[in-house]
């Protein structure tokens, strides 16, 4: 039996193999046996040893593949075995490239898409997400979040989990924690410091300052996504991407490595300065935007 599960809700996509693999886990007890392919070994032989498992200790085996459209040579060996006795869940980052493998897995497998939520379908989540959690969330909050993360499914679960936790905790202004259009609009404040214009990163600062954003806030969301980039940069060929790693990954290009870590170690001395006072967080803002354009 293959599974294939695909889409650009990536989260969903990781949140059903998660549960795949826990009733699988729950059904065999002591004899579940999972296996990964990581693509370094050779697909057709692992699976033919998964074969020869099954025929020794009885019950399926799970078998799951990610990254094998990024391995033409696994495509055709997983093609031919998918009828085989076999549990198999096949896992794509988002949309199946047009293939042979992608018309044999529509064909053959049960199929499981997973596209971004929309509408009243991610209000609808969102409100059960909340409600999973214990808490009864008010509309204008699952409104703003609707609003802020409809693309961003891995923030929204993680904001959905910090806001459940405050609202449980009994905090009534939750509007101060939600991520505010800070978080989206800091990307053009780090281009103008990717492409080392001081002018255009000052003027983000100011525009900043002029939407009454607090400056010690902007340090720690530049903190923070610089601290993205350096993962986004570093992370290792066919591990998937997080939402806001690939929308980092486009502007670390334009940063080496070891740039990335200068500026890092920088942007976390101007943010420890301003937290302990030893510089106020407005100069401690400018300062860094003029150090790291020079």
């Amino acid at each position: 039996m293959a599974l294939f599960l695909y889409g650009q809700d990536t989260y969903r996509v990781r949140q059903e193999l998660r549960g795949i693999i826990a009733n699988h886990t729950k059904e065999q007890e002591s004899s579940s046996r999972i296996f990964q392919w990581n693509g370094k070994e050779d697909l057709e032989e692992d699976l033919l040893r998964e074969l020869r498992a099954n025929s020794l200790f009885g019950g399926p085996g799970l078998f799951v593949i990610e990254h094998v459209f990024s391995h033409p040579e696994a495509c055709l060996s997983l093609a031919s075995l998918l009828k085989e006795p076999l549990l198999v869940v096949i896992v794509c980052w988002g949309d199946p490239p047009r293939s042979k493998l992608t018309s044999a897995l529509l064909s053959n497998a049960e199929c499981r898409s997973f596209p971004l939520l929309q509408g009243l379908a991610l209000r609808s989540s969102v409100i059960k997400a909340f409600q999973e959690r214990g808490v009864s969330a008010p509309s204008e909050l699952v409104d703003l979040l609707v609003g802020s993360f409809a693309d961003d499914p891995w923030s929204m679960a993680q904001e959905i989990q910090k806001l459940s936790l405050a609202l449980l905790a009994g905090v009534r202004d939750w509007k101060l924690l939600v991520l505010s259009q800070v978080n989206i609009n800091i990307f053009e404040t780090i281009e103008a410091i990717a492409r080392k214009q001081a002018p255009v990163a000052f003027a983000r600062i100011a525009k900043h300052m002029e939407n009454g954003d607090d400056p010690l806030y902007i340090l720690s969301m530049l903190a923070y996504q610089f601290r993205l980039l350096l993962e986004a940069k570093t992370k290792k060929d066919g591990v998937p991407l997080s939402f806001p790693q690939r929308k980092a990954l486009s502007i670390a290009s334009r940063f080496s490595q070891e740039s990335l870590k200068d500026f890092y170690k920088e942007i976390w001395e101007a943010d420890t300065c301003a937290k302990t006072g030893k510089r106020d967080s407005l100069s401690s803002l400018f300062f860094l935007a003029g150090s790291i354009s020079n």
